[in-house]
């Protein structure tokens, strides 16, 4: 959602960045990968300003990298239906927990190798 002029809601990428729990840096990559765009930027300053209502995008963007999930599948995630994504979530879950047990499997190898 683009802004075409400053409004009084707008917060700067400082505020945006301690309200969402962001970094600036992280707000800048996600910006760059289309996750989360600002509001409005200020075609002199180029200051970043963002509008309150995309806390809660940043919130479920920061819940899923949490799981490490890949910038691609969250944005895909996040431009999908709710149901959609449970779905995609669910998947990227499963996905997960099939690579730890492979994982716990050769850790449980190495144990024996090593005597233990």
């Amino acid at each position: 959602m683009r802004v075409s002029v400053p409004d009084r809601t707008l917060m700067q990428i400082r505020e945006f960045s301690a309200r969402s729990g962001l970094t600036q840096k992280a707000l800048r990559l996600y910006d760059q990968n289309g996750l989360l765009p600002p509001s409005y930027i200020n075609p002199e300053s180029h200051y970043r300003y963002y509008l309150p209502e995309l806390l809660a995008r940043a919130r479920r963007i920061i819940l899923l990298r949490r799981l490490e999930m890949p910038l691609v599948l969250i944005g895909q995630i996040l431009d999908v239906s709710a149901a959609d994504a449970l779905v995609m979530i669910k998947q990227f879950w499963l996905k997960l927990q099939s690579q730890h047990e492979a994982q716990q499997a050769l850790f449980l190898q190495l144990v024996e190798l090593y005597g233990g």
